[in-house]
């Protein structure tokens, strides 16, 4: 998760959809409190693999490191969060690693205010931030393209396949360097792109998942 914590956020944004942690981060309505990392992590439970939800800072070493990390991953970028120069930084150095085992989805609520008013604006510096992921169009999501994640429906549509292109590229770079893929683990049965995601019951917890494989869904 790459967001803001509610102390954090520049002058003007709105406090709503935020909370003391970056992981709080929620910018659609309707989910009952849970923020989009838990939203995420439940569908992604419903796909097979084990999520863990983490912040970008605390990952990015790993995840632009030399090698192939352990897990692949989908990073949940909150534009925002852009604003902040020093950690825009790392998100170019993400982007320059060019690391295929990480999917990335921007969320922009087209019911947000403040997403409305400058909406130009944060398009741009997306393009500044990722500019290689956004040119070629792997595998971001992005206002003005080919997906769009303005809605809560438009994410979870998105979120199987951002995370089998993860899964799919790390499998191929632990084979490159010889390396085992995820131990003790099953193959998910997974859908096609074009059948809509799995629906979240808000009353339900997702706790039996059987054997998981690890995924760190919410970077």
């Amino acid at each position: 998760m790459f967001s803001l914590r509610q102390d954090e956020l520049p002058p003007g944004r709105s406090r709503e959809g935020y909370g003391p942690r970056r992981t709080d981060w929620q910018p659609y309505r309707g989910l009952a409190g849970r923020s989009l990392a838990e939203h995420t992590a439940r569908l992604v439970r419903q796909l097979g693999f084990d999520p863990v939800v983490q912040e970008f800072d605390e990952a990015v070493e790993e995840i632009t490191g030399s090698g192939v990390p352990a897990a692949p991953a989908v990073l949940l970028l909150d534009r925002w969060a852009l604003l902040d120069n020093r950690r825009r930084v790392l998100v170019r150095r993400f982007d320059r690693g060019r690391a295929p085992w990480v999917s990335v989805l921007e969320p922009w609520s087209s019911d947000d205010p403040d997403n409305i008013a400058r909406e130009q604006e944060f398009r741009e510096l997306g393009d500044r931030a990722l500019p290689v992921r956004h040119r070629e169009g792997r595998p971001t999501f992005r206002p003005g393209g080919a997906f769009e994640l303005t809605a809560r429906s438009a994410f979870e549509e998105a979120v199987p396949r951002a995370v089998m292109r993860a899964r799919h590229a790390h499998l191929e770079a632990r084979a490159a360097v010889g390396g085992p893929g995820p131990a003790g683990t099953r193959r998910p049965s997974l859908r096609p792109p074009s059948v809509p995601a799995p629906q979240v019951d808000d009353d339900d917890t997702g706790d039996d998942q059987g054997d998981a494989e690890p995924l760190d869904p919410a970077e």
